[in-house]
């Protein structure tokens, strides 16, 4: 029995090298299912051991994606950063504006853009609810139109608290900052905040994203916020 699973194996191996269902006929193709169902219920670590490899596998290829995102991230002019793109550091951020931990690390990055050789990326990603991606849009035709009110708006955000999101009060913000919102719609209307959105989705889904905050740090994917300065700090080691 033994030695008739090991060449059952085998040539299902063989089969599935060969991407054809012609290699073996209907009774041949049971009888090999039949085989291989006994054997995995014979022996179930198989299957925890082949879970743990796809798993290990699926890491390496979102390690390595969030390393390519990374670089193409550090000379984006479709997104806001802090620092220069050839600091020796760099924090990618995935962020919702309606995310309360991505506004309590806000200061903490701020404040490490003063201790280490450093670059921050901001990408963001609505996800949270209808009204982050009224923001979202909304930020992102700004950062277009004007990065330095883009700034304003953006720290507005980012502070502490539930700030209201809909279309009324996007657009006094706006006022209150100077800009004519009707501009804003022009921007709106090109697609090009929408495309850069989806750009970031996009990102956000290749590398299995669950929610905010997603930071990657020199490289290396963090699911989650940064807690404390004494974290970041053991993080960005010199």
């Amino acid at each position: 029995m033994k030695n008739k699973t090991m060449l059952t194996l085998s040539a299902l191996i063989l089969w599935a090298a060969m991407g054809s269902t012609q290699a073996f006929n209907k009774d041949e193709k049971k009888e090999i299912e039949s085989i291989i169902s006994e054997y995995i219920v014979e022996h179930p670590e198989v299957l925890v051991k082949a879970m743990q490899r796809l798993e290990q596998i699926e890491q390496q290829r979102t390690a390595s994606a969030a390393l390519d995102i990374q670089n193409k991230l550090r000379t984006s002019s479709d997104h806001y950063s802090l620092g220069k793109s050839s600091a020796k550091h760099v924090i990618v951020e995935f962020y919702d504006y309606n995310c309360g931990y991505c506004k309590v690390m806000e200061p903490m990055f701020k404040k490490a853009l003063k201790d280490y050789d450093l670059q921050i990326i901001y990408v963001n990603v609505p996800v949270i609810s209808e009204e982050s991606r009224q923001i979202a849009v909304v930020a992102q035709a700004l950062f277009s139109y004007d990065k330095e009110k883009f700034v304003k708006f953006h720290e507005y955000f980012m502070k502490p608290g539930k700030h209201d999101g809909k279309i009324d009060a996007l657009k006094d913000l706006c006022k209150s900052i100077d800009v004519d919102f009707d501009e804003i719609v022009k921007v709106m209307q090109s697609q090009k905040p929408q495309s850069v959105l989806s750009q970031n989705m996009a990102w956000a889904s290749e590398l299995k994203l669950a929610g905010t905050p997603y930071l990657i740090i020199d490289g290396n994917e963090f699911r989650g916020a940064i807690t404390s300065e004494e974290m970041l700090k053991k993080i960005l080691v010199d």
